[in-house]
């Protein structure tokens, strides 16, 4: 009876994950202009626990860039890009130096296999803090 208590157990526990994917497209821009070429963009899945990095990718000389990640989850799946930069709101520069920038932009839920085209991402116009997107910065030496 116990190893059947054990088995139906176990069984019950891994039934509660799965294997969650997130497909995003975008183009980055800074002031009307492509982010630098090169800049790393890396998908994230937000967990309570700590953030799982998923994939990255680096943007290409016109600021786009494709990324694709999957996780095997058994809470909730809840995706974000994340990069740095230097473009950002002065306002969030509090050294008088040069800052860099994190943006982290949450992605909407898609249905599996459909990709999430995010268009032009204007850093330069970006809430600092939303429901989708906060964005840090920290000086420079």
């Amino acid at each position: 009876m116990f190893s059947f208590l054990l088995f139906f157990g176990l069984f019950a526990f891994t039934q509660q994950f799965s294997n969650q994917e997130a497909t995003v497209t975008g183009n980055i821009l800074c002031k009307n202009q492509p982010i630098r070429e090169n800049t790393t963009v890396t998908i994230w899945d937000d967990d309570f626990i700590g953030d799982d990095e998923l994939n990255s990718t680096m943007t290409d000389s016109n600021g786009f860039f494709y990324l694709y990640g999957q996780e095997f989850v058994y809470f909730s799946f809840q995706p974000f890009i994340s990069l740095r930069h230097g473009c950002g709101p002065v306002s969030l520069c509090q050294c008088g130096k040069r800052c860099e920038y994190e943006t982290r932009i949450w992605i909407p839920s898609t249905a599996p296999g459909e990709t999430h085209h995010m268009g032009k991402i204007r850093l330069d116009r970006l809430p600092a803090v939303n429901a989708t997107v906060i964005t840090t910065a920290s000086c420079l030496a």
